[in-house]
């Protein structure tokens, strides 16, 4: 049977959702032109197919790869999914399928501009978390800590383990204001919920002095003359700025980029 090239597939935006994009897409033998999830709605010239989620589906699929690829391909798969870059799906897709193909060697297949490109978007999304590990600043909100990043990639399942081995006894959470998203933790568990808007309570007496103590000594010491904003730029990308208290704009206390808590979300902490 001839494979067909003239669908192009929609899904509900998750991990499951698009292992039955290619669980439909193989057993109807066809290579979707464009694959897409509902909150991204494109205009196409081809049919589109809604793809519903089915987790058995999904877990064929996510099974198949450890056997007929390689762990190391399913993790590709993983952490490709979740970088912030259009068309991944049809990326992912492809590297599947020549993955099915060719096995295990497909991963050192770098020759292939399909996985050339997938690897390039896994290395790049594991250094942002990497970074994140060592740069995320949190700050006290009534004994709750708090912190914001605006990543590329949808780091927080990737970053959560490391902070909730680090901060195992505390209360905390990071609202990825890109993505809506926030990780919040309290001692034993952990979970990410999705939300845009987050209102956090004012921070603590002792963080507010801190943070004046710290801004103060941060000009104290600079040397005017010897200022360097290239140099300054080479050691920390100026995204991620707006969350650092020495050379924000936002003084101590304002809370102004912040947005609003959801109170569920402040009754899910301790």
């Amino acid at each position: 049977m001839s494979v067909q090239n003239t669908w192009a597939y929609e899904y509900d935006g998750s991990l499951d959702g698009f292992l039955c994009c290619v669980f439909d897409g193989f057993s109807r033998r066809e290579d979707p032109v464009q694959i897409f999830p509902e909150q991204e709605t494109q205009a196409t010239l081809y049919p589109v197919r809604r793809v519903e989620t089915d987790p058995t589906h999904a877990g064929r699929v996510w099974r198949s790869l450890d056997k007929k690829i390689s762990p190391l391909a399913r993790e590709w798969v993983e952490k490709g999914f979740l970088c912030s870059c259009p068309g991944k799906e049809l990326l992912l897709y492809r590297f599947l399928k020549l993955g099915y193909q060719r096995g295990a060697a497909v991963t050192n297949m770098l020759g292939e501009p399909v996985v050339n490109r997938l690897f390039s978007l896994v290395r790049g999304i594991r250094q942002e978390a990497h970074l994140l590990t060592g740069f995320v600043r949190f700050e006290e909100h009534q004994e709750v800590l708090a912190a914001r990043i605006e990543p590329k990639g949808f780091v927080l399942p990737l970053i959560a383990p490391h902070f909730a081995g680090r901060f195992s006894g505390e209360a905390f959470l990071i609202h990825d204001l890109t993505h809506g998203a926030v990780l919040l933790h309290r001692p034993g568990e952990y979970r990410i919920i999705a939300a845009e808007h987050l209102e956090l309570p004012p921070l603590s007496p002792g963080e507010a002095e801190f943070q004046r103590m710290w801004k103060g000594y941060y000009d104290a010491i600079a040397i005017r003359e010897r200022e360097n904003p290239r140099c300054r730029l080479c050691h920390m990308p100026r995204r991620y700025w707006a969350h650092m208290v020495e050379v924000s704009p936002r003084g101590p206390g304002d809370d102004t980029p912040c947005s609003p808590l959801p109170s569920q979300a402040v009754r899910a902490l301790p």
